[in-house]
């Protein structure tokens, strides 16, 4: 903007700066002048700076982060990104205990059972019939049993929150309904029984035994995945504390390569996990015809059946939200 003084303007107009009536023809024209000036930037000034806009370059405005988007890497909602990882890491935990209580539990069941002596049957023979004389005591082994039962399989601490059944239902589901018919039927408590008892009993504790493996790679599989998500959104967290235009160009780029890194390992971490849905460990084979794996069976109680796919999809999502801001930012400077 130039700025005329006085005496330029009157030499510009070609008017003398000079005292009589040329002088107070200059004051009126000086004073017409100012009035007519006024009056143009009334009118017209804000219509002309408006046309004029376009042709500046203005600075962007400095949003915040809220503003801007970026502020979705806020603290207050890291720990909510893979909250279901969370919560499987606890469901996981707790199966893993109540695991090993049931093994645990079948283990002191065979115990007992390994004291019980079963009955002889005494056999005479009188012509021209047999007769099979079977001391009473069956009954009260029988007794025994149930009880034994009772005390170590139905006794651990969970039992009547997870499974809340009879006597009658969980044996028949655990040892078998024949076994269990023959045992609550007041036959008799031979050694082929004892044996076949035994038998079933092991296998129950040893089913659980492999199980329990599996549980660990499923809570190693967890905690790998939420440290990973962890380590992304810190550094989230510590891009959200800085306006983007407040950082240099250099440090832009540094963070979109990072940013570009995080995206690769929650790529791998989805693809690993898919692999391991379909021939991993959580691919195990559930007796079961409503579930399909692992997960099924472990996560009803979560509103998704597989949170780590779920909660690093949703990750991956944020990570490129915000390097598509940190890129329109390099873009901008370049």
């Amino acid at each position: 903007m130039y700025y005329v003084t006085i005496p330029r303007f009157f030499a510009r107009m070609g008017l003398p700066l000079t005292s009589g009536r040329s002088g107070s023809k200059a004051v009126l024209l000086v004073a017409l002048c100012a009035v007519l000036g006024g009056l143009v930037v009334l009118l017209f000034g804000s219509r002309l700076f408006v046309f004029q806009l376009p042709m500046m370059r203005l600075p962007r405005p400095k949003l915040s982060m809220v503003q801007s988007g970026i502020r979705d890497t806020a603290p207050y909602v890291a720990f909510a990104i893979h909250k279901h990882t969370h919560d499987a890491r606890e469901i996981v935990r707790e199966e893993r205990q109540r695991t090993q209580a049931e093994r645990d539990a079948f283990e002191a069941f065979i115990v007992q059972i390994q004291g019980f002596h079963p009955i002889q049957p005494t056999i005479t023979t009188e012509a021209p019939t047999m007769t099979v004389n079977v001391s009473t005591t069956h009954t009260n082994q029988h007794q025994r049993i149930e009880q034994a039962y009772r005390e170590t399989v139905m006794g651990v601490e969970h039992y009547e929150e997870e499974y809340g059944d009879t006597i009658a239902e969980s044996m028949a589901a655990e040892l078998g309904p024949e076994l269990t018919t023959q045992l609550r039927s007041n036959g008799q408590f031979t050694p082929l029984v004892k044996q076949q008892l035994l038998k079933t009993a092991d296998d129950c504790r040893k089913e659980r035994d492999r199980f329990l493996p599996i549980l660990a790679k499923e809570a190693s599989a967890l905690e790998s995945a939420i440290r990973t998500a962890d380590a992304i959104e810190a550094r989230l967290d510590r891009i959200s504390v800085r306006l983007p235009s407040e950082s240099s160009l250099s440090d832009l780029i540094e963070t979109d390569t990072r940013l570009s890194e995080d995206e690769t390992l929650c790529e791998e971490l989805l693809t690993e996990r898919q692999a391991q849905r379909v021939g991993g460990h959580t691919a195990l084979e559930i007796r079961s015809s409503t579930l399909s794996d692992l997960q099924s069976y472990l996560y009803q109680p979560l509103p998704v059946t597989y949170p780590v796919l779920v909660d690093m999809a949703e990750l991956l999502d944020r990570v490129h939200k915000v390097r598509r801001h940190i890129s329109r930012e390099i873009a901008w400077r370049s």
